[in-house]
C-alpha cells in the first residue's frame, strides 16, 4: 500500500540578504517513488533537498518523515584520513575483528563485535558485487575515482536499508562504466529515491519530475524527462501566448486610458468655451461641471486599477518564461573545408613522472570532423587535449596542430577572478572596443552587472556561454576546439544552449564526454577510445 515517506509543507527558505529563494512549496516523496528534481543552477535545488534531508531548517513550512532516508550529496567533505572502511562506519569493528583474530581482543573488542563475526567477509563480498572487489579496506577514499565513491556512499547507504534516497547530482565526474552502473541502480532500486541532476539519461529513469520554477513554485510532472521537456515546452509555448496577451492587453488599456482623457479634455475645453460665452445659466454649467468631475474621476479610478491589474499579470507572465538565449556567432567564420587538415599524430607518448599516461598514439583530423573521445577516467583524454593545446609536451612522437586548437577545460577555470569582460578584451587584444564587447557578451545573455562579475560569481552555464563568447565571437573565431566534458555543472537550458551553438558551428572539434545524450547532440562523425594505462 502507498504511503507518503516523506512530506514537506509550505516550505520557504530566504538567502543571506533576505530575499525568497523560493516560498510555499508542498512535496510528497511516496513509498517506491522516483522523483527527480530539477531547475536552474542557483535556483535551490540542492537547499530544497537539504531541507527535505533535514540538514537545514526551513525559513517556515514543515518537513515530515514517515520512514528512513539515506542521503548521499556532492558537497560531503571527508578528510585525507578517510578510509573505505569509513564510509561504511566499519573502521573500530574492523579493527577489532583483525585483534581478535590475532588472540589480542579486549572484552570491549567482544562487545563490539558480538555476533559479526563475519563482518569483514560480507562486506568484501559487497565490494565484490558492485564491481569494487580491487579495493582494500585500509585504503584512502581520496585515492578513488569519482565512479568508485559514488558506488561506495551508495553501497554504505543501502546496508542501513533505508526507505528512500536523496541523491545530489550523483552522476558528476563518472565515466561512461560508472554511469552505466548508476543508471542501472537507479532502474533496480526497490526504495524510493529523489534524484536531484541535469543528466538526461539519468532522468529518464524517474517516474515523475519536479520543477522549481523561476517564481520560487515547483510543478511536478508525470513520467520521465522526455515526457517533462514534452509537457515543459507546451507551458513555455502556452507562457509565450499569455504573456502576449498580457501585452496585447496592457496596450489596449493605456489607449483607453489615452482616449477616455482626450475626450475629458474636450469636453472640458467646450463648457469653458460655453462658460465665457454666458449661452447657458451658470447654475446648470456647474452642476454639469461637477458631475463630470466625479464621474470622470470615478472611470479614472477604474482605469487606474486595471492598468495596475494588467501590469501584475503582464509580470506575472513574464515571470513564467524560462529565458532561452542563444549563443549567436558568424558560423561561416569557424569553416574548415573538407580536406584542410586540422591534426596530425603519430606514435605519440606520454610519461608523466614514472607514470606512462598514453602510449603510440596515431590520429588524423581533417575538415569539420567532429572526433568523440571515449575512455574510462584515468585512460589519459584530459592529458591528451593539453598536449594538443600546447600545454604538455609529448614525450616520444609527433604531434602537429594545422588549425590553431582552443581548448575549454571541463572546469572552464582558468583566470577565476577575470570577469567575463577582462577574459574577452585579454583574448582578443585592443581589435574590438568596450562597446564592441558588452554587445557580444550581451547578445549571450552576459547583460550590464553579469559581464562584470568574476567568472567564480557566475554560475557554469554563464561561465560556458562567456568562453563561448571569447573563441567565437571575436576577430578571429575559433575553426578548431577542444572540449573536455562541457556539459559538467550545466543545467538542462544551458545544455540546450551549448548544444545548439555546437550544432551550429562549422570547424574541427574534439569533445571528451560520457553524457551519452549530449554526444548524441554533438553529432560525432569519428571515435577514438583510449585504454587505462
Amino acid at each position: 500500500m502507498t504511503r507518503a515517506l516523506l512530506r514537506g509543507e509550505a516550505l520557504a527558505f530566504h538567502l543571506p540578504d533576505g530575499r525568497a529563494l523560493f516560498s510555499n512549496i508542498d512535496f510528497t516523496l511516496n513509498t517506491g517513488a522516483r522523483a527527480a528534481l530539477v531547475a536552474p543552477n542557483g535556483r535551490g535545488k540542492t537547499t530544497l533537498a537539504q531541507l527535505a534531508a533535514g540538514l537545514r531548517p526551513p525559513a517556515a513550512g514543515l518537513i515530515t518523515a514517515n520512514g528512513t532516508g539515506a542521503f548521499v550529496f556532492q558537497d560531503t567533505v571527508y578528510t585525507g584520513e578517510t578510509q573505505v572502511a569509513d564510509i561504511f562506519g566499519a573502521r573500530a569493528l574492523l579493527a577489532a575483528l583483525k585483534r581478535a583474530e590475532q588472540g589480542k581482543a579486549s572484552a570491549d573488542d567482544i562487545a563490539l563485535i558480538g555476533q559479526n563475526w563475519t563482518f569483514k567477509e560480507g562486506l568484501l563480498a559487497l565490494l565484490e558485487s558492485a564491481g569494487l572487489g580491487r579495493l582494500s579496506l585500509t585504503q584512502s577514499y581520496a585515492s578513488l575515482s569519482g565512479g568508485e565513491k559514488i558506488r561506495l556512499r551508495l553501497l554504505a547507504a543501502a546496508r542501513l536499508r533505508p526507505d528512500f534516497y536523496i541523491l545530489d547530482e550523483p552522476t558528476n565526474h563518472l565515466d561512461s562504466a560508472a554511469r552505466a552502473w548508476l543508471y542501472e541502480w537507479l532502474s533496480s532500486e526497490k526504495a524510493a529515491w529523489l534524484l536531484i541532476s541535469h543528466d538526461r539519461e539519468a532522468l529518464s529513469h524517474a517516474q515523475e519530475i519536479w520543477e522549481l520554477t523561476p517564481r520560487g513554485r515547483l510543478h511536478v510532472y508525470s513520467g520521465p524527462y522526455h515526457a517533462f521537456d514534452t509537457q515543459r515546452r507546451q507551458a513555455q509555448e502556452a507562457a509565450q501566448r499569455s504573456l502576449a496577451d498580457a501585452k496585447k492587453d496592457q496596450t489596449r488599456l493605456r489607449l483607453q486610458a489615452q482616449n477616455a482623457r482626450e475626450r475629458h479634455e474636450r469636453n472640458a475645453a467646450r463648457g469653458k468655451k460655453s462658460r465665457s460665452e454666458g449661452s447657458q445659466p451658470k447654475i446648470l454649467l456647474d452642476a454639469r461641471k461637477d458631475r463630470s468631475g466625479k464621474t470622470g474621476a470615478r472611470l479614472a479610478a477604474i482605469r487606474e486599477m486595471r492598468l495596475e491589474s494588467a501590469a501584475e499579470r503582464l509580470q506575472e507572465a513574464q515571470q513564467e518564461i524560462a529565458p532561452q538565449t542563444p549563443i549567436q556567432f558568424d558560423s561561416a567564420a569557424t569553416q574548415v573545408t573538407p580536406g584542410e587538415k586540422a591534426l596530425t599524430i603519430d606514435d605519440l607518448s606520454y610519461t608523466r613522472g614514472s607514470r606512462e599516461i598514453l602510449r603510440k598514439v596515431k590520429l588524423m583530423l581533417k575538415g569539420p570532423a567532429r572526433l568523440a573521445l571515449s575512455g574510462p577516467n584515468g585512460a589519459g583524454k584530459t592529458s591528451l587535449l593539453r598536449l594538443i593545446a600546447g600545454l604538455a609536451q609529448p614525450s616520444a612522437g609527433t604531434l602537429q596542430t594545422h588549425i590553431k586548437p582552443h581548448l575549454m577545460s571541463q572546469e572552464m577555470s582558468g583566470a577565476l577572478d577575470a570577469s567575463p569582460f577582462d577574459l574577452c578584451r585579454r583574448h582578443w587584444g585592443n581589435e574590438m572596443g568596450q562597446d564592441e564587447i558588452r554587445t557580444a557578451l550581451a547578445r549571450a545573455g552576459l547583460r550590464r552587472e553579469k559581464a562584470l562579475l568574476p567568472l567564480s560569481a557566475l554560475s557554469g552555464g554563464e561561465r560556458m556561454r562567456a568562453h563561448l563568447v571569447r573563441l567565437l565571437n571575436g576577430p578571429a573565431p575559433a575553426r578548431f576546439l577542444l572540449l573536455d566534458e562541457p556539459s559538467n555543472h550545466l543545467d538542462l537550458d544551458a545544455l540546450h544552449a551549448l548544444e545548439t551553438a555546437l550544432q551550429d558551428f562549422k570547424g574541427a572539434l574534439i569533445v571528451v564526454s560520457h553524457d551519452p545524450v549530449f554526444l548524441k547532440a554533438v553529432q560525432p562523425t569519428c571515435a577514438l577510445t583510449l585504454s587505462a594505462p
